[in-house]
């Protein structure tokens, strides 16, 4: 069986929805300061964006049990979430000239403003503290060193939307980052609210994995192709992100038995995995399979066979840092 790969465009937590702001992914570099599953606000609408930006280090709540996702967010801290989202992070970038901007932003809103991402009110004033209009969000993720979202503007539903947006606004609704607060308005004047600032950053970032997670596919279609060895089909379960199901009627293959799938992780330079949240080390980074792969192959089964069900988290390379993308197979025997 083939990966279909428009279902790897999804770089973030898998599993129940339910159950997402609660099973958090551990990335990388682990934000513990933060734990998703203390919001209490945070609908199953926002639970995956919310939580990939958590855990991602891009975002934190406003309170340990508040992400503020019906509350406006300013200007400022729209930039730093950006510039974290793309490690827009120069240090060598000259000044902003803007003498609004407190510390915690400086990095942030030099670094945008050089790349051109970014401008202020005045020359003097970038508007740290104001909220952020929805247009204003429109023309910062569409520009051409941010995601740099292309649309046809004859194609755009929304009637609101005046020249200055049109085509930040076509680039973000071709790409799939919006379909407006009405099938005709997008509402370009309104300030956005945090809850949908993370999924407009959520899906954009999903976007981005698609190229990046070429190699990755080829070794998900190995998982695939050893599933079909013992009899049995590692089906995309259409209804949730990043989940897969394995059916059939065959025997899980022995704890003990090769570790292929992981050598080619180790072949895409990958190192370290997490099942159900337990760490392994896999290979020594440098493409040779390491003793920790036979622990966590063992580790799913184990879960597969007394669970009917396993998480499995990788720690990829992503724009010179390392994010973390759940996998969660769901075993059906006959």
């Amino acid at each position: 069986m083939r990966i279909d790969s428009k279902k790897f465009k999804y770089f973030a937590v898998a599993g129940a929805s339910a159950a997402l702001v609660a099973t958090a992914v551990v990335p990388a570099v682990a934000a513990d300061e933060v734990k998703t599953a203390a919001f209490t606000d945070v609908s199953e609408r926002y639970a995956m964006p919310i939580t990939y930006l958590v855990t991602n280090n891009l975002s934190n709540g406003l309170t340990k049990t508040s992400f503020g996702v019906n509350e406006t967010i300013k200007r400022g801290d729209a930039a730093i979430i950006l510039a974290q989202a793309l490690n827009l992070k120069d240090p060598k970038a000259p000044a902003s000239g803007f003498n609004d901007v407190p510390t915690r932003g400086t990095l942030a809103i030099n670094s945008l403003k050089a790349a051109g991402i970014i401008k202020g009110k005045t020359s003097k004033t970038f508007g740290f503290n104001d909220t952020i209009t929805r247009g204003e969000v429109a023309l910062m993720m569409s520009n051409a060193n941010a995601y740099n979202f292309k649309g046809d503007v004859s194609n755009m539903t929304f009637t609101d939307v005046n020249s200055r947006y049109s085509q930040a606004v076509a680039g973000l609704m071709a790409n799939g980052i919006t379909q407006g607060v009405s099938a005709t308005k997008f509402a370009p004047d309104n300030s956005i609210k945090r809850g949908d600032f993370a999924i407009f950053i959520y899906r954009a970032e999903m976007l981005e994995v698609e190229e990046l997670s070429e190699d990755f596919r080829d070794a998900m279609n190995g998982f695939a192709s050893l599933g079909a060895e013992y009899g049995y089909d590692v089906v995309v379960d259409e209804s949730r992100v990043n989940t897969f199901n394995i059916e059939g009627s065959g025997d899980l293959p022995a704890p003990e038995s090769g570790t292929g799938f992981f050598q080619s992780l180790a072949d895409q330079g990958i190192e370290t995995v997490l099942v159900n949240n337990a760490s392994y080390e896999i290979s020594d980074g440098n493409g040779n399979v390491a003793a920790g792969a036979q622990n966590a192959k063992q580790a799913i089964m184990v879960s597969l066979a007394s669970k009917n069900t396993v998480d499995i988290t990788f720690n990829l390379p992503y724009n010179d840092e390392f994010r973390g993308i759940t996998y969660t197979f769901n075993f059906f025997p006959e």
